[in-house]
């Protein structure tokens, strides 16, 4: 450990790679604060038949467990190959920070969009509860204010947060990241034609393509909603996988320029003295 804070060298990395996490974290954490403010609420109408579905009470996979899926799960794989396969501390450290980017990033996207377009759910009329006496002009908008239920409750301000699906694009940010992680692995485009390794990659798609449908299923959302947030966070994906990988027609290792940048910073400092020494005249 004492040899580790005495290398300069080490801790110029280490310092760099702490930033990210710092920003990674930020990220997060302010954005993930949107989540429980009062989004712009849409007017709508009552007789709009795609507002009209039943509350669904329990969700076919609630919060909790997509925060499993899309995040422990493929951490710990992650954490565990890096180590354990690649016994790469770089490797472990770029698959995680690509992966907890890509989820940090969509939770920017996602929540700020949620908040400003406020767009109703397919189940507000059941959240909403109209008075059965309410009279209304023919093919009027009304707004929040008609509704029974407590505008300030999480039920009504959940009721507005339809697009883009949250479920979806963290799934597919997730998910899609840990595709494109083992797919680089794997060599995927080798040009072999391994049905294993298509297998691989398609897998965690298609997993969070099933978590994507559920909220159709479970009227939380339109098809445009998950249409949207599937591509969020499939693009977010893709975005931070590139970001500290090279493409999957590479053997996925992880960019190595960051280290090269401060071996260069050492050698260049290192040979400064000894040209000084030698009365070198330094380029301008």
């Amino acid at each position: 450990m004492a040899g580790f804070w005495n290398d300069p060298q080490k801790r110029r990395i280490t310092a760099s790679y702490v930033t990210d996490w710092v920003v990674v974290i930020l990220i997060a954490a302010v954005f993930l604060g949107l989540a429980v403010m009062t989004p712009y609420r849409q007017e709508f109408s009552l007789n709009d038949i795609t507002l009209q579905y039943p509350y669904t009470e329990h969700e076919s996979v609630p919060s909790w467990l997509l925060g499993v899926i899309a995040l422990v799960i493929p951490f710990v794989l992650i954490l565990l190959y890096g180590l354990a396969v690649q016994k790469s501390v770089l490797d472990a450290n770029h698959g995680l920070l690509g992966l907890c980017l890509a989820l940090a990033l969509t939770a920017m996207l996602i929540d700020v969009t949620k908040n400003v377009t406020g767009r109703p759910r397919p189940d507000l009329l059941a959240r909403c509860q109209i008075p059965s006496n309410l009279q209304v002009a023919p093919y009027s908008l009304v707004n929040y204010t008609v509704c029974t239920t407590d505008p300030t409750s999480s039920i009504m301000k959940d009721g507005f947060r339809s697009f883009p699906s949250g479920h979806s694009a963290y799934s597919f940010a997730g998910l899609g990241f840990l595709s494109l992680y083992f797919s680089g692995k794997l060599h995927l485009f080798d040009r072999q034609g391994c049905a294993y390794k298509a297998f691989v990659f398609w897998f965690p798609l298609f997993a969070a393509f099933i978590i994507a449908m559920t909220r159709v299923r479970d009227y939380r959302h339109h098809w445009a909603d998950v249409l949207v947030g599937g591509t969020i966070g499939y693009v977010c994906a893709q975005f931070c996988y590139h970001l500290y990988y090279p493409p999957l027609t590479h053997q996925g290792q992880p960019f190595r320029d960051r280290l090269k940048k401060f071996d260069d910073h050492e050698h260049n400092a290192l040979d400064l003295p000894a040209m000084e020494s030698a009365n070198v005249p330094l380029a301008p």
